[in-house]
């Protein structure tokens, strides 16, 4: 049981009371139950918090393990600060979603019996869910951290600048030379994210050191069109939401 108080319990053991009485029809019984606390947590009580504040004592917060547990404490290491618990069940029906289908949110909300769920799109309760992986992929934390200077950019120096028409303008470069480069480079860094290279020449030893989208793997078996390997390059340092070609 993640829960540190004893008054009450974690929602653990609240969702599987839930299912005891929704899918195996036990509403209405008295059941025992254990709410394990891990021995090796230090639960402190809010009197004791407020002692070690007043005292300035950092070490009394640090984890312990049996060697450090006074007699009081070794006498409890087996349960740790558990619960057995005689729990009524509620029925099944003190879970469910009112019939009506208003569209008034807070009458609704005022009749709910259980809390940690929602109607979903088909009006039955159900857990609500969020996909936070995109907030954790390079590509959207680069666009994020670009957007964000734009931003600052037009709150502390132009404040006429339109960052969304940026962000929509498509940019058509002929040449991606060092001058084509340096350009494509600086319109990533100004929000463009739709660039279109033109260009017939092929990428050469001589052209790394100074057109910065280039490597020296684009220069063998010949070397790559400028036009791909710098839409490549461009995607490869800001990552896919560019629309390079």
């Amino acid at each position: 049981d993640p829960n540190n108080a004893l008054e009450a319990v974690g929602w653990t053991l609240r969702n599987l009371v839930a299912y005891l009485s929704i899918r195996w029809g036990l509403g209405g019984t008295d059941r025992k139950f254990l709410s394990y606390r891990s021995p090796f947590l230090r639960r402190i009580a809010s009197s004791e918090i407020e002692l070690m504040e007043d005292e300035n004592d950092e070490d009394s917060f640090e984890d312990v393990g049996d060697e450090d547990l006074d007699e009081n404490d070794q006498n409890d290491a087996g349960v740790g600060g558990s619960l057995l618990l005689d729990i009524a069940i509620p029925l099944a029906s003190d879970y469910q979603w009112p019939e009506n289908s208003s569209n008034n949110e807070s009458s609704n909300s005022s009749s709910y019996r259980c809390v940690g769920w929602e109607p979903n799109k088909n009006r039955k309760p159900g857990p609500r869910s969020v996909d936070l992986r995109p907030l954790v992929s390079p590509a959207h934390l680069a666009r994020q951290a670009n957007d964000l200077n734009l931003r600052l950019m037009k709150w502390r120096a132009l404040p006429q600048l339109d960052v969304e028409k940026l962000t929509q303008m498509k940019v058509l470069l002929l040449g991606a030379g060092t001058l084509g480069c340096g350009v494509a480079r600086t319109l990533l860094g100004w929000g463009v994210r739709k660039i279109t290279f033109v260009d017939s020449g092929r990428v050469s030893y001589s052209n790394p050191v100074r057109q910065s989208l280039f490597g020296v793997d684009d220069c063998k078996d010949g070397g790559k069109h400028k036009a791909v390997a710098a839409a490549e390059s461009l995607v490869t340092v800001a990552g896919p939401d560019v629309k390079s070609e």
